[in-house]
């Protein structure tokens, strides 16, 4: 909905579900989340906005254990700003998520569920054309995940480029770059995990209704670690992965 230089976004959605585990009587469980948001456009070009969306997530039952939806409240406070005569856009914004009922597994095959939980956050992110033939996109986020949770980095960002050799974005080939890098962190007593950069690489070939693209993920074949919980166990990120697929446009 818009008046004058406000615009308003607002809903309700309702959900049911039926969690059914061996050896468990059923659970059913419902609700109606809300979402609300609203930004202000100014002549400058600098839109502020706010929002607030409520979830509701089941979760299905493990170890023959059934457990509580996930309940989540987001609020969220930012900022978007796109030059006009340019296919440029930037966007800022602050967070806080509060939790409830996030499952936990403090040992392998033991589980609990977790009371309130709440994650704050920063996002910055920059994504436009510079000209006919180079794309550009840049993210940045700060994470202050909370204690109970576990570890994940606080900070990440990554940044990619492609670059069309033909003037048409429609039509001919192109290539893409772009790494990814997040922070050294820890989940509480659980050992370090080191930080870790990742480069990806992409070709593509575009017509008027095919695109063929050819994607590598961690080109470099780099082994790193993505995650060491308290527990004392680690996960080994992935290696290099080639995807190649074909989409087609009506």
């Amino acid at each position: 909905m818009r008046w004058g230089n406000g615009i308003v976004v607002a809903g309700l959605r309702h959900d049911r579900a039926v969690a059914k585990g061996q050896g468990a009587p059923d659970a059913t469980t419902s609700a109606t989340t809300r979402r609300l948001g609203a930004m202000y456009t100014t002549p400058w070009d600098w839109n502020p906005y706010v929002s607030y969306a409520e979830s509701f997530t089941p979760q299905a039952p493990r170890a023959s254990h059934s457990f509580k939806p996930l309940r989540g409240q987001l609020w969220e406070l930012g900022v978007k700003y796109e030059p006009t005569g340019q296919a440029l856009a930037f966007n800022a914004a602050l967070y806080s998520l509060r939790e409830n009922n996030r499952i936990q597994s403090p040992q392998p095959d033991s589980y609990n569920q977790l009371g309130k939980t709440r994650t704050r956050g920063l996002e910055l992110e920059a994504r436009g054309a510079l000209d006919r033939q180079w794309d550009v996109l840049a993210h940045y986020n700060y994470t202050a995940v909370d204690e109970q949770l576990n570890g994940i980095p606080r900070h990440q960002a990554s940044a990619w480029g492609v670059y069309r050799f033909s003037p048409s974005r429609a039509m001919g080939w192109s290539v893409g770059a772009g790494v990814r890098w997040m922070s050294s962190h820890r989940d509480r007593t659980g050992p370090r995990v080191p930080a870790a950069g990742l480069l990806d690489l992409m070709l593509a070939y575009d017509t008027d209704h095919w695109r063929m693209a050819l994607n590598v993920g961690n080109a470099a074949d780099k082994a790193y670690l993505s995650a060491c919980p308290s527990r004392g166990d680690c996960w080994w990120g992935a290696r290099r992965t080639v995807a190649l697929n074909a989409t087609y446009r009506f």
